[in-house]
């Protein structure tokens, strides 16, 4: 060879950009084989096979084509929000195109979404350990509940301020996880808005906002054998539908709690993880506002789709995740 020094450096790096390229087909070719067997796969415990389900809706209009990625569309990366100074965990949309961030140094920060880098708008103090959920609550308040065992209700401003308006203290053990439902009486649209607390007591609880107090709370009771509840420290809720709240524990188990009737309507096993997270979502037909599927994420590495209604299992997602589901959105 005659070349120069450089000219060996051109063609080495001519030669990686080349094996860079081929890395990448192969990566997005295994992402599809991926995807097309984690829709080809049956159900368990009794659930409907795939196969059997309706295909996947096509990608919005606004979603860029990404050939080989699952679901057949990708996620467009748009800003990000920089300045808290511990791990963040827990988010809530608030009004105004803003939102609130929990962290693990027992604050709040408030954003604006705007521009590039968004715009921080202040950050509330109060708690004492981290702050494990955030939720928004009617009237531009905000609830948040935290390992030093309280939940605060706070009254937002809309310049991105807040104060500390209520607190919960009544739990023994660390707050963990929050939601919203709301109880309708018959005859009614939009039902009263109610504030749930998960704990790690391995309670669901239910409080009314305006005066503070625990209108119910669903546990397991050594002294009472009818009454149900989990046998885990509560991870994750999510509202499923008008008067019923779901719940999610390292018990590895996901509950379907009847708030009207104060009891337990289902329990959906399969998991062989903690349940991380949970989201509830469709509509039965058109003008429904019932969400008729919960999905649950569990450090199983897997995500399953229940039908809310019978509680049967429809589809367990297997292979895209090599760590825990923490969320789902």
């Amino acid at each position: 060879w005659g070349g120069d020094a450089e000219s060996l450096r051109g063609v080495a790096r001519g030669v990686a950009a080349a094996l860079e390229e081929l890395r990448l087909q192969a990566d997005a070719a295994a992402a599809s084989l991926r995807a097309a067997a984690a829709f080809l796969a049956p159900g368990t415990s009794g659930g409907a096979s795939s196969s059997a389900l309706p295909p996947p809706p096509p990608p919005p209009p606004s979603a860029a084509a990404a050939p080989g990625a699952p679901g057949g569309f990708a996620i467009t990366y748009q800003r990000a929000l920089k300045g808290q100074d511990g791990a963040i965990t827990s988010l809530a949309l608030l009004s105004g195109d803003r939102i609130a961030c929990g962290t693990e140094d027992s604050k709040i920060a408030i954003w604006a979404l705007e521009g590039e880098g968004g715009r921080f708008l202040g950050t509330l103090l109060g708690h004492a350990k981290d702050v494990n959920a955030v939720v928004a609550l009617e009237g531009g308040q905000l609830a948040s509940g935290s390992d030093d065992r309280t939940v605060k209700v706070w009254q937002l401003s809309e310049e991105g301020g807040g104060i500390c308006i209520d607190t919960l203290a009544d739990f023994q053990g660390g707050v963990k996880a929050l939601a919203t439902v709301r109880l309708c009486s018959e005859g009614e649209e939009d039902g009263k808005e109610l504030l749930v607390t998960g704990d790690n007591q391995k309670r669901v609880r239910l409080w009314d906002i305006p005066t503070s107090s625990c209108l119910a709370t669903f546990a397991e009771d050594a002294k009472d054998p009818t009454k149900e509840g989990h046998r885990g420290q509560i991870l994750c809720l999510a509202a499923a539908g008008p008067g019923c709240i779901a719940s999610g524990s390292n018990d590895k188990t996901v509950r379907l709690w009847d708030v009207g009737a104060r009891r337990c309507r289902a329990v959906l096993e399969g998991h062989e993880g903690a349940i991380c997270c949970l989201l509830a979502f469709g509509e039965r037909e058109a003008g429904a506002t019932a969400p008729t599927t919960l999905a649950s994420g569990s450090k199983d590495k897997t995500v399953r789709l229940w039908d809310l209604a019978s509680g049967e299992l429809l589809r367990q997602l297997v292979v895209h995740h090599t760590s825990q589901v923490t969320r789902i959105r």
